[in-house]
């Protein structure tokens, strides 16, 4: 994204220690912008996580999949990561957990993992149903590992990495 003109605010919508969440249009397309708040305590830069994990899934086509939220970019500073918004989003529960879910989702965890990311934040939060389509997704990857493609080597595997 080069030309901000064509991003346009609406609202904050969540804030936290580690980011703030903004409903925004670009290119007339509403979206998600997460920006991070960059907190000195951290070892780990969230959004360095998240957005290396989004270029990884979009290059894989997870994003164009629909399996996770599509990624539009930011290369420039301002650093944000703008997703695209999905309407009426809600934690899988026990109201609305279905075996077929289950696989979709546990599916989509090994295409995930295929694409050499680890989610690192499996929580409910990040579990989510979209009730009007049935599409489930993973999202939040500001906790993310992305490795490095191609094979793992043995003394990779037995240094850790």
């Amino acid at each position: 994204m080069r030309d901000f003109r064509s991003l346009a605010f609406i609202r904050c919508i969540k804030e936290s220690d580690t980011s703030s969440i903004f409903r925004a249009t670009f290119q007339g397309r509403p979206c998600l912008m997460k920006v991070p708040s960059h907190p000195t305590y951290r070892e780990i830069d969230p959004f360095f996580c998240e957005s290396t994990a989004y270029v990884r899934l979009k290059k894989r086509e997870l994003c164009q999949q629909g399996i996770v939220p599509d990624f539009y970019g930011d290369k420039l500073r301002p650093n944000a990561v703008l997703l695209e918004f999905i309407p009426s989003l809600m934690e899988i529960d026990l109201a609305t957990y279905t075996e077929d879910r289950a696989a979709t989702l546990l599916d989509i965890l090994h295409k995930i993992h295929d694409a050499r990311i680890y989610h690192g934040d499996p929580y409910p939060r990040n579990i989510v149903l979209q009730p009007e389509t049935g599409r489930v997704l993973w999202i939040d990857f500001n906790c993310a590992q992305t490795f490095p493609e191609g094979p793992i080597t043995e003394t990779k595997q037995l240094d850790g990495e």
